[in-house]
């Protein structure tokens, strides 16, 4: 625990130096629970309160993994090109083959490559044949379409394809992901249900990625809204509008996290509800669940099972959840 602690510790230096920012409005932060701190004792509130509280946020998986050691159910590493060991391969042929249920980590690249080059009506044909080997539909969402959504970014960079290819890919999949999600069982419909708000951050016109976690989450119940292109000014007047539970951001750059305290602390301000719990995620959250704490965030989540997962439990935890929750 102590190694993990030290650790913590470098990674919440590290960030810092990465976002210098954020220096100033944890200290902000601070100085209105303890007023003005004196530089000796800043390190004891450090090791006392936040160290503990990063702790929590990196061990505490409700998948049983840690946080920030890889999203959960993501595409597997492609093997080895190198070739296996004589043990290796004896080890591996004993296995069973894979199973029908679940998305191959072979089947993202191709995929990926017919979201460029082929029609959705023909794309939906493979995902209807996915489907009936036994897929879940959620499975699709999360382990198919959002790490092509990845696959298609990572293709760009590497001059594979242009702008144009990423654009119709990414709006190909977004029609994808409201098919497969009127195939996903949800609970039923109740008064009591929790409202959610997704949305990228302001100026970023990505949605796919709130898409796809506001799908899952009316899949599981939720009264869940995504909402893109949408500045900041937007959302503060829906929340002071609409009464929400939950706000989710989703972070694809390193340049949006300067601005996403004041961002949240704006969102809070003007949200109807005054203890509405607010998520932030995206690959940086994913590999950093620390930075959720110095933006001023409720929680983090490496994916939208485990985001809905920690949202159930953190409203259960302040009283606020609806009949349904139990």
């Amino acid at each position: 625990m102590a190694t993990v602690g030290m650790n913590l510790a470098l990674s919440l230096e590290g960030l810092l130096q990465r976002f210098p920012s954020l220096r100033d409005f944890g200290l902000r932060r601070l100085r209105r629970t303890h007023g003005e701190i004196p530089p000796a004792n800043l390190a004891a509130i450090i090791e006392s309160e936040i160290i503990p509280r990063l702790l929590v946020a990196h061990l505490a998986d409700g998948s049983g993994h840690q946080a920030g050691a890889g999203p959960g159910p993501a595409i597997a590493a492609a093997p080895d090109r190198g070739g296996m060991s004589g043990a290796a391969a004896a080890s591996a042929l004993r296995r069973p083959p894979p199973a029908d249920d679940v998305i191959l980590p072979g089947e993202v690249g191709p995929f990926a490559q017919a979201a460029i080059e082929r029609e959705v009506t023909d794309l939906l044909a493979d995902v209807e044949a996915i489907l009936a080997r036994g897929v879940p539909p959620g499975a699709v969402l999360l382990d198919l379409l959002a790490p092509t959504a990845h696959e298609l970014g990572r293709m760009w960079e590497a001059d594979r394809c242009d702008f144009l290819d990423v654009t119709m890919g990414l709006w190909r999949l977004q029609e994808l992901a409201h098919a497969i999600a009127l195939r996903m069982p949800a609970k039923p419909a109740i008064a009591t249900s929790c409202r959610a708000l997704f949305a990228a951050m302001p100026g970023d016109n990505h949605g796919f990625g709130p898409l796809l976690v506001a799908k899952h989450f009316e899949a599981s119940g939720w009264d869940a809204h995504c909402r893109t292109g949408w500045g900041a000014d937007e959302l503060c007047a829906e929340l002071s509008a609409v009464a929400y539970d939950l706000v989710g951001l989703t972070v694809t750059q390193d340049r949006q996290v300067d601005g996403l305290p004041e961002l949240i602390e704006a969102l809070r301000e003007a949200s109807l509800n005054p203890a509405i719990l607010v998520m932030v995620g995206g690959a940086l959250l994913v590999e950093r669940p620390e930075l959720a704490f110095l933006v001023g965030a409720d929680a983090t989540a490496p994916d939208a099972r485990t985001a809905v997962e920690r949202a159930e439990a953190l409203l259960r935890g302040r009283g606020m959840a609806g009949v349904w929750l139990g």
